[in-house]
């Protein structure tokens, strides 16, 4: 059974921040996020969490034929590496500021009640 998604409001704070530090913007997001299921809500549970979203083309969404295919053209591509730039860059922050690591925790600290 999944478990419901708790977001770390923190850690999506400095994910943002560094999609603006790339230049990508928070609205490039896929219109219905909430297609589908996962088991991110089960790991939300146990330690601080996003579930971050790229954008990778307008108007498809995800667990579909139309996704899929796009994964695999250029655009597919160059946005899974902003994604992963993203991503490397927020864990970067985290390591590097401790002071904003202490925030994430706190934040799931918080979230368990």
């Amino acid at each position: 059974m999944n478990a419901p998604l708790k977001l770390n409001k923190a850690l999506a704070d400095i994910y943002r921040r560094q999609m603006e530090f790339l230049g990508l913007k928070e609205d490039d997001f896929p219109v219905d996020k909430n297609a589908g299921s996962s088991d991110i809500g089960n790991v939300s549970q146990a330690l601080p969490t996003i579930h971050p979203h790229i954008l990778l083309k307008r108007d498809i969404n995800i667990h579909t034929r139309e996704f899929a295919d796009a994964t695999i053209t250029d655009d597919g591509k160059n946005a899974i590496m902003e994604g992963a730039r993203c991503l490397a860059l927020t864990a970067v922050d985290l390591i590097l500021d401790k002071e904003t690591l202490e925030k994430v925790k706190m934040d799931f600290e918080i979230s368990q009640g």
